[in-house]
């Protein structure tokens, strides 16, 4: 197995910057997809634009899903996702 003698902090680290970086881009493409639907009605949804933004919306969970149930130690997912945010942003979560 390739999961052997992990160095948890350098997996926090990059796992927390990854992380934030995917957050950062469902946020985004979920405000868009928000503001256009509030100014030009559900229609808007059906617009090649805003169909590509869903699917990022739905990718990005996805991603973050995928890496969850493949980690080899879920002990360090929940350290990454949990305590290493929480260092990251100590004034959000």
């Amino acid at each position: 197995m390739l999961c052997v003698n992990v160095n948890v902090d350098g997996v926090c680290v990059q796992l927390g910057r990854i992380y934030l970086d995917m957050l950062n881009v469902y946020k985004v493409m979920s405000e868009n997809v928000s503001s256009a639907v509030a100014s030009n009605g559900e229609n808007v949804t059906k617009q090649p634009l805003m169909k590509s933004m869903r699917t990022v919306k739905k990718e990005t969970l996805k991603l973050i899903s995928s890496w969850v149930s493949r980690s080899c130690d879920p002990q360090i997912v929940r350290f990454c996702l949990f305590v290493c945010m929480a260092e990251l942003l100590p004034n959000v979560l």
